[in-house]
């Protein structure tokens, strides 16, 4: 997945993890066709809610979090699922943090090559 949209091993985990996310709802021949989600939890997932990876993503900033003149967005990179909840996991290239949402509006067709740089630091700040 990093290759593919030309991104460097910096922030390999949440690739992992989305992969992994990824091929739990996906159906295989050893399981009659049936995905290990669905074996596992007895109904069929729900994947509606996948996203390209690596798309161009802009995060809703909340009226609260945001001054006059303040952006009501902010640019970001998809990188994966949360397993807990809904929200979308998204990296933001200008603070170099990853975070959660679910206010994301994204642009799966456009490729912006926004690069990642391998001493980039990824991680989740704490609320």
């Amino acid at each position: 997945m990093l290759k593919g949209k030309n991104r460097t091993n910096g922030c390999w985990a949440k690739p992992v993890n989305t992969a992994v996310y990824l091929k739990n709802r996906s159906t295989t021949k050893i399981l009659d066709f049936k995905s290990p989600f669905e074996v596992l939890f007895s109904f069929m997932p729900v994947v509606s809610h996948l996203r390209v990876f690596g798309c161009k993503a802009f995060v809703h900033v909340p009226k609260e979090n945001r001054k006059m003149l303040d952006s009501r967005d902010i640019k970001c990179t998809f990188i994966g699922y949360c397993s807990e909840y809904k929200p979308y996991k998204l990296f933001d290239p200008s603070t170099h943090k990853v975070f959660v949402s679910r206010d994301v509006a994204f642009h799966e067709q456009v490729d912006d090559g926004n690069h990642v740089q391998d001493n980039e630091e990824c991680y989740v700040p704490l609320v």
